[in-house]
């Protein structure tokens, strides 16, 4: 703590807790975090063809595309994230791109640009 906080030195106890108090410890009150909304812009989406495939998404995680979409963001100072198309809409900037996957993620961009949403397509680009 003190090698993280250094005004802190001499005003805070460290307390080890053991794994019996660990299991005890909860929240007062559950809320679902949405971690996404705490991303760094600009992300890159990406748009999956069978979003609920986890097969899909190593199988995209493997390929040179998706290195150098990382390569992208990390250039870029922002983040990666595959899109959720009931969450992520709301936080999609003019400074966010999307990759597509598939004729289904090339819909789905045609269809943001239909409704107004402004961004970066990088389909085709990386």
């Amino acid at each position: 703590m003190e090698s993280l906080f250094p005004d802190a030195i001499g005003k805070v106890e460290n307390h080890f807790l053991e794994k019996y108090q660990l299991n005890k410890i909860a929240p007062h009150k559950r809320t679902r975090l949405i971690a996404s909304t705490f991303a760094r812009h600009p992300i890159i989406f990406i748009t999956r063809e069978n979003p609920l495939e986890e097969e899909e998404k190593e199988m995209i995680r493997g390929t040179p595309a998706y290195k150098n979409i990382l390569k992208k963001a990390y250039e870029n100072n922002g983040c990666v994230k595959f899109f959720d198309q009931g969450q992520d809409v709301r936080m999609l900037t003019k400074e966010d791109f999307i990759f597509a996957f598939g004729d289904k993620g090339k819909a789905k961009i045609k269809a943001l640009y239909s409704l107004g949403k402004e961004f970066n397509d990088l389909t085709g680009k990386v």
